[in-house]
């Protein structure tokens, strides 16, 4: 039937509409879904990258973040300083909305490229549940945003180069070469699996006019080598950063071609049969000596061959589509060591822009063969039009199941596990999950479990000791927290943590010498420096404290609690001043911090230096540590002394009485102590005398 123009842009509009909102309806099981794995590491949760300093770190300070994609992280501190990252949702619908957007824009290429049924492929990518690893997961948006701006840069690019003139071009418009360019470093910039946009347009130019031409190709250039020098820098921050390296990225040369063509063959399979998905599949066992693992790599290899052979009978579209397909997939075959090889060599998010070249090209088959049974039988088959209806609705029931999986950590690790027992990184992580909402009993299991499949697993043995720490299984952390530093020397936290049980067990000088050694060793270590200054307090060492100290903040100047721990160093040392100032600022970092409003209300009433007491703002003080404490005795305590501080001797009496009872009656760790510095106070304010330090 043929439209008119405005009909055919309502249709546009309306067809576009449903895919955006069958997208959203899809993912809303995740929606409201919480950080897990690795979103820590990219979702800027550390003050630090919050701050505009953090902004400009990600684009020029690389290693940073685990991997240079500075404008996918922009994305995300944008969000964090919009939204907050007390909440997860406006990451989630930024993703959902990249990905139904990014459909669009493959409705709109594969139109402009003449490829048939283009919608229904373009709801078919939207729906697909091998994606939700996609978009359900937040730091995964460098799949997202880099697909978006990728499938951007290709439609200018054929604006600028349309491909249906064989090859008789009167006019480039260069407007759009420019544009498909920054298209194409945004996309770069966001993930550098992007990198082979122009080796995919050769094949589209190949596709559409059967050569390349010196002049189709030039324009290419420019972007294949901007593409191959940012991908450089991955594979080379892959190896640094992440730590892609060791005995278990040392395949040979013959183990990496089984790898490869049993990927590819995965993949495949998966997308033409998406059950089970699995976060986390398993790893397979490569055996170079076993010629049947050599089946996945020829039989690869042999379908190429043959799509090239018949290219002149059936057409080279499905020449192009398999080329496609493995070039795109060429990052995780397994020639490029990426860092969770180390647990399974598939993801599902490895295939997000990859799978195009098995989505695309069996809807425009299956439309095709439904058009010609049309004109045989001189009618619109219905089954035809049911099916183009019920397979996206089919997928899009699967993703939207597929999606609950994501609603939190605990959900996604327990699937994990269920489907794959013998994962230790799913074991580690499920530990992590239930830790994080202090089921440590259920977390000691998983960890043990990790250890089992793993038993040289430093990380498991670090993660067991602290939860045995928390149980107050004292001497098996230690034993634990011992292994993790035998497997690896240089474990910084497993060494200070190891120092600090040591402290509190009262082994104070194995404990200083080991803190000392992290030091030396890494002089970077915020966190090595700051152990080191509570260990030498402890020690009684306070001017070695406040050294320590004032380097760990040094290091880390975001760090509020390292920043109030060095100010309370400095209250006790009589460095009233400099205590104050950061107090303050402190508090200007964190505004409703009752610790921080007790502590500087203290300070500013009974420093033993009259130039820093203030009583009328340690009132202020006070009372808002009040408000937000419901009366806690600590607050009441320094809510007492500014009255104290001021004169107001009957007002700091009865607040002191009223903290010392609540003090009392509290069985909490250290309020009895309190409860008796209270009454030493309270009587000095009966005597009408103000406290002092």
């Amino acid at each position: 039937m043929h439209l008119t123009p405005d009909r055919r842009r309502a249709a546009d509009i309306l067809g576009g509409a449903i895919l955006l909102a069958a997208v959203f309806v899809a993912y809303l099981p995740a929606m409201s879904g919480g950080y897990i794995w690795d979103d820590d590491f990219h979702v800027p949760l550390k003050p630090a990258l919050r701050t505009l300093d953090g902004l400009s770190r990600y684009w020029f300070e690389p290693g940073v973040s685990p991997q240079y994609y500075p404008l996918m992280h922009t994305t995300l501190w944008l969000e964090a300083r919009l939204f907050g990252v007390a909440q997860t949702t406006s990451f989630h619908a930024v993703n959902a909305a990249l990905h139904g957007l990014t459909s669009l824009l493959l409705w709109a290429v594969l139109r402009r490229l003449g490829v048939r049924w283009a919608f229904v492929a373009a709801c078919v990518f939207a729906l697909h549940p091998v994606h939700v690893q996609s978009v359900a997961w937040i730091s995964q948006r460098k799949n997202t945003q880099s697909a978006l701006f990728y499938l951007l840069a290709a439609l200018a690019y054929l604006r600028f180069d349309p491909l249906d003139r064989d090859g008789v071009l009167r006019v480039r418009r260069w407007a759009f070469y420019t544009l498909a360019a920054l298209a194409f470093v945004a996309a770069l910039l966001s993930k550098t699996v992007t990198c082979t946009l122009p080796a995919v347009v050769a094949l589209l130019i190949y596709w559409k006019r059967g050569r390349l031409s010196l002049r189709d190709a030039l324009p290419l250039v420019p972007l294949l080598l901007v593409g191959l020098g940012l991908a450089l820098v991955t594979i080379r921050m892959e190896k640094d950063v992440v730590g892609a390296r060791g005995a278990e990225w040392a395949f040979t040369p013959l183990e990496r071609a089984p790898i490869a063509g049993r990927v590819v063959c995965f993949y495949f399979t998966k997308l033409v049969w998406p059950h089970p998905l699995m976060t986390v599949y398993p790893r397979w066992s490569i055996d170079a000596a076993n010629p049947a693992d050599y089946a996945f790599p020829l039989a690869a290899l042999g379908v190429t061959a043959g799509l090239w052979c018949l290219r002149r009978r059936i057409g080279r579209g499905a020449l192009v589509a398999a080329l496609y397909f493995m070039g795109t997939l060429l990052p995780a075959l397994g020639f490029i060591d990426v860092y969770p090889f180390r647990y399974s060599f598939v993801a599902d998010h490895y295939v997000y822009l990859a799978s195009l070249g098995v989505i695309v090209p069996i809807v425009a088959v299956a439309g095709a063969w439904w058009e010609h049974a049309a004109r045989q039988r001189q009618r619109r088959a219905p089954l035809g039009i049911a099916i183009a209806a019920l397979l996206p609705a089919t997928l899009g029931g699967m993703t939207w199941s597929r999606a609950h999986v994501y609603r939190d950590a605990d959900a996604l690790w327990q699937d994990a596990v269920l489907k794959n027992p013998q994962a230790w990184v799913a074991q580690l992580n499920l530990g992590h999950a239930v830790q994080e909402k202090g089921r440590l009993n259920e977390a000691i299991a998983c960890y043990e479990a990790a250890l089992r499949l793993r038993p040289e697993y430093d990380t498991a043995h670090y993660d067991l000791g602290i939860a045995l720490e928390k149980v107050g299984r004292a001497g098996d952390a230690l034993r634990h927290y011992r292994e993790a530093l035998r497997i690896k020397p240089d474990y910084y936290e497993a060494q200070c943590n190891l120092a600090m049980l040591l402290l509190r067990s009262g082994q104070a000088d194995e404990a200083t010498r080991l803190l000392e050694d992290v030091a030396r060793k890494g002089p970077h270590l915020a966190e090595a420096q700051y152990q080191l200054g509570v260990a030498y307090s402890m020690q009684n060492r306070l001017p070695e404290a406040l050294a320590a100290m004032e380097r760990a903040v040094q290091l880390e100047p975001a760090a509020t609690q390292r920043r109030f721990v060095w100010a309370l160093f400095q209250k006790a040392a009589g460095q009233y001043a400099s205590a104050e100032q950061n107090l303050r600022r402190c508090l200007s970092e964190q505004p409703d911090n009752a610790d921080v409003l007790i502590r500087l209300s203290l300070l500013l009433s009974t420093a033993n230096d009259a130039g820093v007491r203030r009583g009328s703002d340690a009132l202020a003080l006070a009372r808002r540590a009040c408000e937000r404490t419901g009366d806690s005795p600590a607050a009441l305590d320094a809510l007492a002394a500014a009255h104290a501080e001021l004169g107001d001797f009957s007002s700091a009496a009865r607040a002191a009485a009223q903290a010392r009872d609540a003090a009392a009656r509290d069985a909490a760790p250290g309020n009895a102590a309190l409860a008796e510095q209270i009454a030493a106070r309270l009587a000095l304010y009966r005597a009408g005398q103000p406290a002092r330090e």
